[in-house]
């Protein structure tokens, strides 16, 4: 940025512009009597004028720039806040969601190891009936074989 103000301050300023320090110089001590004529006078002010003319519409250019400049970066930065905000709000509400998650995981990881020993209790209690039924069926097997024979006795 420095070295294109640098160019642009040489060219409107520059050795051949009509509007350098030595130049001016010139005019100002150049006197109509010493040989100068004035059309030769009239062409450098209108030469000067021009180059006023032309360093105004360049410093009109240049500040148009610097405008549009300023409104795009205060709107990029506008954006960009806006933006940023609302990454932060999903980013909470990720967090919070992602912290639910987690509770129902717990609790539910409680609940399956409360199944798990439920199921284990209960295989345990159905292996205790079905030893009491297996026992209740071989009494049973008995008691008729006796009720056999005491019937072929009696009988």
């Amino acid at each position: 940025m420095a070295s294109e103000v640098r160019n642009f301050a040489t060219q409107i300023f520059g050795e051949n512009s009509g509007i350098s320090d030595e130049e001016i110089k010139r005019l100002l001590n150049t006197r109509d009597g010493k040989g100068v004529k004035s059309w030769e006078l009239k062409k450098r002010v209108q030469k000067g004028d021009e180059m006023v003319k032309r360093l105004k519409d360049t410093l009109n250019s240049y500040q148009k720039g610097k405008q549009r400049f300023k409104a795009l970066s205060i709107e990029a930065e506008l954006a960009a806040r806006s933006n940023w905000a609302k990454c932060a709000e999903r980013v909470e509400g990720s967090d919070k969601e992602n912290d639910k998650l987690r509770t129902e995981v717990k609790s539910l990881s409680i609940v399956a190891v409360q199944s798990r020993d439920k199921a284990k209790d209960k295989e345990r209690e159905a292996e205790v009936w079905k030893e009491k039924a297996e026992r209740m069926e071989i009494e049973g097997k008995k008691v008729k074989e006796a009720l056999m024979q005491a019937e072929k006795v009696s009988g």
